[in-house]
């Protein structure tokens, strides 16, 4: 099986959950002038296994990174947890899918995107967000401050996770905003 990067350029995989699948095609509208572009994204998943990762009993996350390393991306985002937040799963889980999910995608410049922390709704554990983001700014080379952005007026929808049209807009700016700066480290 082989993935095609859309676009031309240093190559920019992104990895993550609905909040990257909401900005899909503007990520790539954003990208692709500059870059080849490949996105991984899937509802519900995280670091630690979500419906689809059960459904055929594997870690999709780190499984989707190890084999899409492979394609040698020079910038990798990875934009999860929010999921592994939200419905209470294990924290040691994460952290270890996390941490083989980075190793794997070493020789690229890495991004990470915030958790929010201050989520009002019972399910979510704001502690899990705080302990993901404490560990990501560890292996991060670029953070995008997603949680800060997340707080200005009109980003969220009433659920507090899920992002407006406005909120999509602002954090795929901010990615781009990241693979840039990535891109100009590395001299890419």
């Amino acid at each position: 099986m082989t993935f095609n990067y859309t676009g031309h350029g240093p190559r920019v995989l992104v990895l993550g959950d609905s909040l990257t699948l909401a900005g899909w095609s503007l990520l790539y509208e954003l990208l692709t002038p500059r870059y080849g572009v490949l996105i991984g994204a899937w509802t519900g998943e995280g670091y630690n296994r979500g419906k689809m990762s059960d459904r055929y009993d594997v870690s999709l996350l780190p499984r989707a990174a190890a084999f899409l390393a492979t394609t040698n991306p020079q910038v990798a985002v990875i934009a999860a947890g929010t999921n592994d937040a939200w419905f209470g799963r294990s924290l040691a889980g994460a952290l270890d899918a996390m941490h083989e999910t980075v190793e794997v995608l070493r020789g690229a410049c890495l991004i990470g995107v915030t958790l929010r922390e201050n989520v009002v709704d019972p399910s979510y554990s704001n502690e899990v967000a705080r302990a993901l983001n404490a560990a990501m700014y560890l292996w991060a080379d670029e953070v995008v401050d997603f949680a800060r952005i997340a707080d200005r007026p009109g980003m969220l929808q009433a659920d507090g996770i899920h992002t407006t049209p406005a909120g999509t807009v602002a954090r795929a700016r901010a990615i781009t905003a990241a693979v840039e700066r990535c891109h100009c480290r590395e001299g890419t």
